[in-house]
């Protein structure tokens, strides 16, 4: 029993790690879409947050169902053939990127925080990475059950102590527009946005047994509710960090030790963000080429290190809008294999 629950717990903790990367614990991404509606981006919140848990919940069972080991087989048996391995490609392609974009996230935050030159952060991010991934799946579920509880008690010590600091403040100086129109539509797009790493990391997982379900489910309220504790410190705050980069560390203010596990918190997440990338795209091409893992996870490590000298934010510039897209065909994808999988069990059930 208790293995089983440490499972869950551990797919749970994965589901997390893998969502929350540096956009995420910034606090930027959600200010970006939900905190300049105001109270009304805390619905949004609530709206993503449950269809985080129950997309997550979903790709679970439909894997336990059908069988499946890696995400092209997902992407296929939700999209079918033609384009289940078009976008097959190119997930393959944005786990790839999105990797490069978390080393150089965490090279620039060991530069900018602790004076470290590029090559030596560079080499500190590959070492961990490595030996995380050396242990294959276990490995990857050990490493987002230590980091993630963590992760969550800092982000929610840091959103406490702003909120407490801004009460009672005015939310806004003046009105201000968005580009999504309304809150509703920022939270589905939010969603589709971040379901495409979700779904994939989901998809490549061990499930057990149907108790381990409830690690998607679990995983997606537990993402919803930080990110409602971020959103709503932003939201008492926002006059001072409105223009900020990385709100959330501006909140934590000149309280050292605070600042400084912020500032570690940001590493954990683009950490795990990197990991949960690398561990998918080795289990999908693993099988094309006839090399160890670890040699594999080396060379491919090498070849995304090329791509940080773009640098972190152009990166998310240039690549992110486009994978946000991706994530409409993958979305609209599950809710149809949703619909198709309900209307079989309604004519079944009115059949018997």
């Amino acid at each position: 029993m208790k293995r089983k629950r440490y499972h869950t717990l551990a797919i749970m903790n994965c589901y997390i790690g893998a969502l929350i990367g540096a956009g995420f614990a910034s606090g930027q991404e959600l200010f970006q879409f939900f905190v300049r509606f105001g109270y009304k981006g805390l619905l949004g919140v609530l709206v993503a947050g449950l269809l985080f848990a129950f997309l997550g919940l979903y790709v679970l069972t439909y894997k336990l169902k059908v069988g499946i080991a890696t995400y092209d087989q997902f992407l296929t048996g939700i999209l079918g053939k033609t384009w289940g391995k078009l976008t097959d490609v190119i997930v393959s392609l944005m786990l790839f990127v999105g990797l490069a974009v978390m080393l150089a996230g965490c090279q620039a935050t060991l530069n900018l925080q602790f004076k470290m030159d590029n090559f030596p952060a560079l080499t500190i991010s590959f070492a961990l990475i490595l030996f995380i991934l050396s242990q294959g799946e276990k490995g990857v579920l050990k490493f987002n059950n230590v980091l993630v509880p963590f992760l969550g008690v800092i982000t929610v010590i840091v959103a406490a102590w702003a909120i407490f600091n801004g009460w009672g403040n005015p939310l806004f100086s003046h009105p201000t527009g968005f580009a999504f129109g309304n809150w509703l539509l920022a939270a589905f797009l939010y969603v589709s946005y971040n379901m495409i790493l979700g779904a994939i990391i989901l998809s490549t997982l061990e499930v057990y047994h149907p108790s381990d379900l409830w690690g998607g489910f679990w995983g997606g309220l537990g993402l919803g509710g930080l990110a409602f504790v971020i959103v709503l410190a932003l939201l008492f705050n926002y006059n001072y960090i409105s223009d900020q980069s990385v709100p959330m560390l501006t909140l934590a203010g000149d309280f050292t030790i605070l600042k400084y596990s912020y500032v570690l918190v940001l590493l954990a997440a683009m950490l795990t963000t990197a990991v949960a990338n690398l561990y998918a795209l080795i289990k999908r091409i693993e099988n094309l080429f006839r090399l160890p893992s670890t040699i594999l996870v080396l060379l491919v490590l090498i070849l995304a290190s090329f791509l940080t000298p773009v640098g972190f934010t152009k990166l998310v510039g240039y690549f992110y809008p486009f994978f946000g897209y991706l994530g409409f065909v993958l979305l609209g994808g599950i809710i149809h294999s949703i619909l198709q999988n309900s209307l079989k069990y309604v004519k079944n059930h009115f059949k018997s």
